[in-house]
C-alpha cells in the first residue's frame, strides 16, 4: 500500500438524523447526501472523487444513545 492516509470512511452514529445534518450542513457549510431508503437512516458528506477519497455519513441508530464512542473510523488494508 502507498503511503497515503488509511482511513477512508466513517460513520456518525446519531439518534436524530435530520438534527444532525442540519448541524454539520451549519458548521461546515456543505450540503449532505441523503443515501437510498434501503441503506437505513443515512445521509453522505461530500467528497471530489479526482482529490482525497476519504468521506463518511451521519448513521440514525434506533434507540441510540449519544457517547463519546460514537463514531466508527474503517481503515484501508490491502487485505
Amino acid at each position: 500500500m502507498k503511503n497515503v492516509n488509511p482511513v477512508n470512511w466513517f460513520d456518525i452514529n446519531v439518534s436524530n438524523l435530520n438534527n444532525a445534518k442540519e448541524f454539520y450542513e451549519t458548521v461546515f457549510n456543505i450540503k449532505l447526501i441523503d443515501f437510498p431508503k434501503e441503506f437505513g437512516k443515512q445521509s453522505g458528506f461530500p467528497f471530489d472523487p479526482k482529490g482525497i477519497n476519504i468521506t463518511g455519513a451521519l448513521v440514525e441508530k434506533e434507540d441510540f444513545m449519544p457517547s463519546s464512542s460514537n463514531t466508527v473510523i474503517y481503515f484501508e488494508s490491502e487485505d
